[in-house]
Formats: C-alpha cells, structure tokens, sequence
C-alpha cells in the first residue's frame, strides 16, 4: 500500500541513492578504477524505488523515531486539513509538470530552428567516412553553419549536423564514431527518458541531480564502448580532438534539446578530466576483476531489500488523561492485556476479561508491539482453559 510514511520513506532513499551517485561520480579516480557499473546499478535501483512508492505490511519492520521526524510530521497529524487540499497539492504538481515540459519544448523548437536554418549537404569525404561507419545509410549528414560542435539530432529519422568547420578526416572519424555510438546505444531515448522524470518530479530537488549525472554517465558510456576497438595511439588522438571541442562548447549559444546530443556538452572541467581518465586508465580499471562489481551489485540489492523491509514511522508517547479523559480509569498495557494467535493466523486480544478479534495485518504492521502474543497452540485442554481465565483477572 502507499502512505504518508511510504511517499517519505521513498523521497528519503532517492535522494540518498542520488547523493551517492553524486559522491561516487565526482570521487577523482573512483570511474577510472572500477568504471561505470555501480553508477548503472544505483540509477536503476533510484528509478525502481521511485516508481514503486510502496510498503508492504506483512513484509516490515518499523523504525520508531521520537525525536526529528516525529516534529516534522507532527502539522501533519495534529492540523485538520480540508478535503480538497489534495486536489490543490495534485493542481500544483501537475501545473509544474506542465510549465517545466513547456519550457522544454520550448528550448527544443529553439534549438530545432537554429540547427536547420541555411543547413547544407555534407561534402564528400564526410559522407564516405559515416558509410564506413554506417554502411546501411540509415544516418543522413549535414552541415550547420550554427552550431559549434557535431550534433546528433532525431528519433526516428536520426540526422548528424557537423558544424562549418574543415576538419580532417581524422577529426571526422572520431567525431562521426561518437555521434554514431550514441545513436547505437539509443541514448537519446536515455536522455529523453531523464527528461520525463525531470517534468513530472520537478518538485523532488534531488531530480535535477539524477538528471546531470543521467547526462555524464551517457557520455562517460559513450566514450567506453567506443573505445573498445582504439589503441593507445588512437585513444590520445580521440581525447585531444574531445578536447578541443569540448573548450569551443563554452562558446556555444545553441543550446541541448529534448532530441539533440552533442559531441561535447557545456560541462565543468572536473567532469572531462573523468573521461580522460576512465579512457586512459583503461587496463588499470581490466585489473580490478569482478569481484568489486559482485560487491556493489550485493550492497545495492541489500539497500533495496532494507528500503522496503524497513520504514521510518513516528512515535508519540500521548499521557493516558489526555488519550482516554477523566472516566477511564484503566489502560491496557504489557502487564494487564496481551495478544493470542489463532489457528487462521489471525489475533485475539485479551483485556479486561474482553477477547476481542484483531486483523494479522494489524499485528504484522506493529500496531501491537506492546503487548506479549501467545502463540498458537492444539493443547485446548482445561489447564490451558484455566490460565487464560487467570490472565484475565490481572
């Protein structure tokens, strides 16, 4: 089921599975090391948690907090909302949903604009390198004389546009290897697919963080698989040509759309002295075997089990004249009440010479924790008869 306690417990795992992604990408020689699986597994574990907000009553154990958690849930529980206060919080989320897929699109009809404007075929030795690499036509390639670097622009139809630069034909094969690995890998349809988290959890701070470490690792992953086939040799030329291009990006004023990937994109210098690394430390990363990556696959299925089988609840300890008022003058408690599992697995909970039948579901969830439970037992003879009788008159 989804509550209150399951929507927290959810915003509270994701935004630490972010953090760590965050920590663990920026580390200076961690992706060199031990390259990109572990970012791959928490990103896959963050998009399961966040899509499946549940708790599962019957699979749980509650953690009890008195302190913080319990002031900043306390307006919740103590403040009578009015009923359509969740159709103004839904109002709200789908508003911002709207305005930021708005934004968007609008940033991406700009951009679209910008790179079809006076386009132009591409000359000969560019079309023979793309056949090299894509000896099915399925790419067309132009020239832009707006843009910068090499963009790779479309779903269906992907096209390339190089900018109105001469470049060799050695620039043209690494720059066209790039653009073609990426529409290999589908990574437009990866980036589309973080751009659709980022409008309909807008509200979630930590989704922009998810969204810029989506972007890095597409381009860190890009860079790895291209590279299978490169020497050394090959590497540094690569690098130097992602050099260059990357230092002309910041002079860049078209900007990355929902159906556009770059070459280079407008990035820190931490992030592509990363890729350096991860590509020039290649054979230190081959050395470190599987076990690292056996490690990280455990510890992040260990995290997904415990997020689900542990939840963070609130606890109060309310004083029984303002629980029960002035005219009780009796509280069930561990000494006078305790609970008797039947044969169906449901309860019967003693108090005050009253057997009153309860849910397992309720007993599961540790609505009843206080009270000690007697198992369920065949021995339904008279001593046992009598001891119950006896338990009743404490």
């Amino acid at each position: 089921m989804i509550s209150i306690y399951s929507l927290i417990w959810t915003f509270i795992n994701c935004g630490l599975m972010a953090l760590v992604i965050l920590f663990l990408r920026t580390r200076k020689n961690f992706l060199a090391r031990y390259g990109t699986f572990s970012l791959v597994v928490l990103f896959f574990c963050c998009i399961i948690r966040m899509f499946i907000p549940v708790e599962i009553p019957n699979f749980q154990y509650i953690i009890h907090n008195t302190f913080i958690y319990n002031h900043l849930l306390n307006p919740f529980f103590t403040l009578t909302f009015p009923e359509w206060t969740i159709y103004v919080i839904l109002g709200i989320w789908v508003l911002g949903s709207v305005v930021v897929f708005l934004r968007l699109f609008r940033q991406t009809l700009k951009t679209e604009r910008a790179i079809l404007a006076n386009y132009q075929p591409a000359g000969p030795l560019a079309l023979e390198v793309l056949r090299e690499l894509d000896p099915s036509g399925k790419i067309d390639i132009r020239i832009s004389p707006n843009i910068i670097v090499a963009i790779l622009t479309g779903f269906s139809h992907p096209v390339i546009y190089l900018p109105a630069v001469d470049y060799s034909e050695q620039e043209l094969r690494y720059i066209l290897l790039h653009e073609y690995t990426h529409y290999k890998r589908k990574d437009i349809w990866r980036k589309l697919f973080f751009n659709v988290l980022y409008v309909i959890f807008w509200w979630n701070p930590f989704i922009y963080v998810l969204r810029q470490e989506a972007n890095e690792l597409i381009e860190f992953q890009c860079d790895k698989q291209l590279a299978k086939d490169l020497n050394e040799w090959e590497v540094v030329d690569y690098l130097q040509i992602l050099r260059d291009n990357v230092e002309r990006m910041q002079d860049s004023s078209v900007e990355s759309s929902l159906t556009t990937i770059g070459f280079a994109e407008n990035t820190n210098s931490s992030s592509t002295l990363q890729r350096f690394r991860l590509l020039l430390n290649r054979t230190e990363k081959s050395r470190t075997g599987i076990m690292p990556k056996v490690v990280i696959l455990a510890i992040a299925i260990t995290w997904m089990f415990c997020s689900y089988y542990f939840i963070l609840q609130t606890y109060y300890d309310t004083p029984s004249n303002e629980m029960w008022g002035n005219r009780i003058t009796d509280v069930a408690t561990n000494d006078n009440a305790y609970l008797e599992e039947q044969e169906d697995g449901s309860y019967l909970f003693y108090y005050s010479g009253t057997a009153i039948p309860i849910p397992k579901e309720e007993v599961d969830a540790g609505m009843y924790d206080l009270y000690p439970i007697k198992t369920y037992s065949d021995n339904s003879g008279l001593f046992s008869t009598i001891l119950e009788w006896l338990q009743t008159l404490k």
